[in-house]
């Protein structure tokens, strides 16, 4: 219902108005008639601007209709005016565009042509104010992406439905491919640089979305489009003339992952995880190149780690000869059949299996002994290799967890700090997920389920449940302080499926609920 106020200081003149609108059509309904502008702001002052639209007259004695229209404005009330006037001068016309007068009328009053005016300035609202609920939706997307990962965004029911509604269609979702997109480099000017050059292009033939998502510092383009449109040569045309512009620049190395061609909002993710593995191709490729999903089964997965080198890494370990076991796997690197290879698989399954003999050598020479285990890595997905932007990291870092193993045996804070900070980061990065230290244990750091839990109360002082339930309650502290969600969505942020069970924790953990924590902070303010 649109609530309207009339204002003219002719008792028949207004009169007429109000017979007008409240014999159309439209919805309204009139909260007021003043003979003059000062009643009209009174009114306004009391009511806190809560009216939709005002017509008025523009000659009144005591204000007038400009005036009423300027301290609208300048009080920031929501107020919509439609200006009458006797007269058709440009001086009039020109002051009522400085005051944002949305409509202006002469006299005489055409009943058609006011009718008119009011829809137009309903359909003019009603575009504010989805604009205004998109503006919000942005915004909480935005502070959702500077924590968690597009997989996190698209477990939440409320965050998924946001980011789809910012395709710039209903129907986009039917053809698109998602593109994603890094930098080598961790430098917030040259980050923005590349933000800059991303929303450039977002003027382009084709329709897109663009998100940056801090916590793998990537950019994820979602471009839409017909099959046509979205061709391996139209996209390979737009993406070379982004990678152009980067290399001009000759700052800054950029890699970007491109999927195939999806269909349906649900296959986001999945398009997502192609890209991905597009990307990692960089490993063997390197730097300031557009890297495309190669179709399945088009290649064999060729195992290029030898039975050889796997024995001599083992009997390496045996004797704790962790020089020698580097050798050997540098040798698996430095193997030129890598680079000719047409995806990351063989690559993948060599470090899986290079990992694997050091868990196994970890298990049998060090057994249960919980002052003597070496950290291990948590790496079990193809996607874990997006960690790593060249191969060099990717043998330091098996280098790290050999010199670990072997030369910090008499280490032992080092050791099982190495694996407790595992865990902690496993934590940090799927908290909002149902994670229990069994599922740590058996397939991500295949390890035996009670002496993890062991290890960890000793080097923390806390059970595994007892830090991961503090973890999301500082996490739930923070986003009550710091968002707009409401509880049951922080609930689902920090991975309660029971709104009522995350309140009774937080109560027990803070000895207050999320609600009363929250007045409480912003009174603080």
């Amino acid at each position: 219902m649109i609530k309207i106020l009339v204002a003219d200081d002719e008792l028949l003149a207004r009169k007429a108005i109000i017979n007008i609108l409240q014999h159309s059509d439209i919805e309204l309904e009139i909260m007021g008639e003043f003979d003059s502008g000062e009643a009209v702001i009174t009114y306004l002052e009391e009511t806190e601007g809560s009216a939709d639209i005002l017509i008025t007259d523009i000659r009144m004695l005591d204000m007038d209709g400009l005036q009423v229209a300027r301290l609208i404005r300048e009080r920031g009330w929501d107020t919509q005016v439609i200006l009458i006037s006797g007269y058709a001068e440009f001086a009039y016309a020109q002051q009522a565009i400085q005051y944002r007068v949305e409509q202006y009328l002469t006299k005489p009053l055409d009943q058609q042509k006011l009718l008119d005016a009011v829809v137009h300035v309903i359909q003019y609202q009603e575009e504010l104010a989805t604009n205004r609920t998109r503006q919000v939706e942005q915004k909480l997307l935005e502070f959702s992406m500077e924590q968690l990962s597009l997989q996190d965004i698209l477990r939440n029911r409320k965050l998924n439905e946001r980011l789809a509604g910012f395709a710039p269609r209903e129907s986009a979702w039917q053809n698109f491919r998602v593109v994603v997109l890094q930098i080598d480099s961790h430098d917030e000017k040259k980050q923005e640089i590349m933000q800059s050059l991303l929303r450039q292009q977002a003027v382009s033939p084709l329709q897109l979305a663009l998100f940056y998502f801090s916590v793998n510092r990537e950019w994820v383009l979602t471009l839409f489009g017909t099959r046509e449109e979205l061709s391996d040569k139209r996209v390979s045309g737009l993406m070379e003339e982004l990678f152009s512009r980067i290399r001009r620049l000759g700052t800054i190395q950029a890699s970007a992952g491109v999927s195939e061609i999806s269909t349906g909002f649900q296959q986001l993710y999945t398009a997502y995880k192609a890209a991905i593995s597009a990307i990692n191709f960089r490993l063997l490729k390197g730097w300031n190149a557009i890297y495309y999903v190669f179709p399945v089964g088009s290649t064999l997965s060729v195992d290029l780690l030898t039975e050889g080198q796997r024995l001599g890494i083992k009997q390496a370990l045996l004797k704790w000869d962790a020089d020698k076991a580097k050798r050997i796997i540098h040798s698996f690197f430095s193997d030129k059949r890598l680079l000719q290879q047409q995806d990351v698989r063989p690559l993948y399954n060599g470090i899986v299996g290079i990992l694997s003999i050091i868990n196994e050598i970890n298990q049998v020479s060090i057994g249960d002994d919980i002052n003597a285990k070496a950290e291990m890595s948590i790496f079990t997905r193809y996607n874990d290799l997006y960690r790593f932007y060249t191969i060099y990291e990717m043998e330091a870092f098996i280098d790290d967890v050999l010199e670990n193993m072997c030369a910090g045996r008499s280490s032992l804070a080092q050791k099982t700090g190495g694996i407790v900070s595992r865990i902690k980061e496993y934590v940090k990065s799927n908290y909002q997920d149902p994670i229990s230290l069994q599922e740590l244990a058996n397939q991500q750091l295949f390890m035996n389920t009670s002496y993890l839990s062991r290890l960890f109360k000793v080097t923390t002082g806390h059970t595994f449940s007892q830090y991961l339930v503090a973890f999301r309650m500082e996490k739930a502290m923070d986003l009550l302080e710091n968002s707009t969600l409401n509880i049951n969505e922080i609930a689902e942020h920090v991975g309660f499926n029971d709104t009522s069970h995350f309140i009774q924790c937080f109560r027990k953990h803070f000895h207050t609920t999320p609600k009363e924590y929250r007045i409480q902070t912003h009174q603080n303010l």
